[in-house]
C-alpha cells in the first residue's frame, strides 16, 4: 500500500508545493524526485510518483509553478511562456534543491540515496540538478533538452540514464551532441532510442502516448534505478 500527502518546502526564497508518495512499511526508503512536464504537477505526473512508491520509492513530485498558483491557472499560452521562463532560470534548480533537501529530512527516506527523474521540462531539470548538486545520486531524463551550455556537463555528479524517441524532432538531433560532450567529460551514461516514438512517448493523457516504449522505459528506468539507488548490501 502506498500512502500520499501534500507538503510544502522551503524553495529559492518562496515556499512550493509538492506531492508526495511513500511506500509500505519501515525503514528508509531511497528517496526520488519527479520533475513534471510543462504541462505542470498533474494526475500523469501524481501517478507516476505513486507507481515509484510501488517500487520502493520515497517519491516527491515539486510544483515548479507554485509561485503562479500552478498549471491550472494558466491557459497554454502563458503555460509556455512560463516554461521558456524556466528552462532559463537557475532559480527552478534551486527550488529543486530545496526539494532534495526536503526530501532527504522526510521520515523513511535514506538521506544519503536520492535521485531524479524528469519528463520534457523536467528531463532538462533532471540533468541540469545532477549537474548543480552532489546530493543527487542517479538521473533519468525522458526527452529533455540539451543543457546550454553543453560543457555544463562537465558537473554531472552521477550516473546518467537518457531516453527519447526517435521521431522526436525537438531533442533526437541534440542527443549526438550530449554524448560527446558527456564522453569528452568522462561521464558515466546510457541512452535508449525508441523508433516510432515522439516526444511525451510516456504519458498516457497524451495523443503521443506509445505503450510499448512506455513498457520498456519504465522497465529500464525501475533497473537503472535499482542497480544506482539501492542498498545491495
Amino acid at each position: 500500500m502506498v500512502t500520499t500527502s501534500s507538503v510544502r518546502f522551503q524553495g529559492d526564497g518562496a515556499m512550493m508545493n509538492a506531492f508526495v508518495a511513500m511506500p509500505e512499511g519501515g525503514g528508509a526508503n531511497p528517496g526520488l524526485i519527479v520533475i513534471h512536464e510543462m504541462y505542470g504537477l498533474n494526475d500523469n505526473i501524481r501517478d507516476i510518483a505513486t507507481r515509484f512508491a510501488d517500487e520502493g520509492y520515497a517519491a516527491m513530485a515539486p510544483n515548479l509553478y507554485s509561485r503562479v498558483g500552478g498549471a491550472a491557472r494558466f491557459c497554454m499560452t502563458q503555460l509556455f511562456k512560463a516554461f521558456i521562463k524556466l528552462k532559463m532560470d537557475q532559480r527552478a534548480v534551486r527550488d529543486l534543491r530545496g526539494a532534495v533537501a526536503h526530501l532527504q529530512s522526510m521520515n523513511g527516506v535514506n538521506w544519503d540515496r536520492v535521485g531524479v527523474v524528469g519528463f520534457c521540462m523536467g528531463g532538462g531539470f533532471s540533468l541540469l540538478l545532477a549537474c548543480a548538486s552532489n546530493q543527487v545520486k542517479t538521473s533519468v531524463v525522458f526527452y529533455g533538452r540539451n543543457p546550454s551550455p553543453i560543457d555544463s556537463v562537465a558537473g554531472l555528479n552521477c550516473p546518467l540514464l537518457f531516453m527519447y524517441g526517435e521521431d522526436d524532432k525537438m531533442i533526437a538531433k541534440g542527443v549526438p551532441k550530449l554524448r560527446s560532450a558527456l564522453e569528452s567529460h568522462g561521464k558515466s551514461f546510457e541512452t535508449q532510442s525508441y523508433r516510432g516514438a515522439g516526444h511525451s512517448f510516456m504519458n498516457d493523457t497524451r495523443g503521443g502516448f506509445r505503450p510499448d516504449a512506455a513498457d520498456d522505459a519504465w522497465k529500464r528506468t525501475v533497473a537503472f534505478l535499482d542497480a544506482t539507488l539501492k542498498d545491495r548490501n
